[in-house]
């Protein structure tokens, strides 16, 4: 868990795009985007997409 926080507070303070794969109702999906926003402590990140599309 610690280089998963790691890596979402680098993408976040470099701009860079990640590639992020998470389970929805089920389903395995994986998108693209930008870190707006990781709150470690309280395991929170915001992830926009490339149509600015908030998740």
């Amino acid at each position: 868990m610690e280089q998963v926080n790691f890596t979402l507070i680098e993408a976040l303070h470099t701009n860079k795009q990640v590639y992020l794969t998470y389970y929805k109702n089920g389903q395995h999906i994986s998108d693209t985007g930008f870190i707006q926003f990781v709150d470690s402590l309280g395991n929170l990140f915001v992830f926009i997409d490339g149509v600015f599309d908030i998740k």
